[in-house]
């Protein structure tokens, strides 16, 4: 979250997920998106405008990542081969939807195949870790 502009190519802000830490960095090390601010002040939220669906990609990413990390830890060889390979189609698909190139149709299938690829995750990458062979 940017605060303020302290030179040009610096910004003062924080991590959306410490709050309490604030401090300065180069302009060149963050990617600015659009927001909503709800509720200015103490204690306003900061909502990002953007798809739906990469924002889910990227919020499963980031929690299927800690899983895969655990794999690797513990040794899962197929397991951790099999999470790696549908995390790195989602990234493939993630990117294909932000470059802004495809067409209404090819936008509509990819997401189609996104939430069924996140869906058969769900099922088979959670807690339980049950992986039959992948598809």
């Amino acid at each position: 979250h940017v605060l303020s502009t302290r030179v040009q190519s610096w910004y003062r802000g924080f991590s959306t997920k410490n709050r309490s830490i604030k401090g300065i960095f180069p302009a060149t090390y963050i990617c600015l998106k659009p927001c909503k601010v709800d509720n200015e002040g103490l204690f306003e939220s900061v909502i990002p405008i953007e798809d739906p669906v990469v924002r889910e990609v990227t919020l499963v990413l980031r929690e299927w990542g800690n899983i895969w990390k655990k794999l690797y830890v513990d040794r899962e060889t197929y397991k951790f081969s099999t999470v790696r390979k549908v995390m790195r189609e989602l990234l493939d698909w993630r990117r294909q939807l932000l470059t802004g190139t495809l067409t209404q149709d090819q936008m509509r299938e990819l997401k189609l195949k996104i939430t069924s690829k996140i869906d058969w995750g769900n099922s088979n990458i959670g807690t339980n870790l049950r992986f039959p062979r992948y598809p």
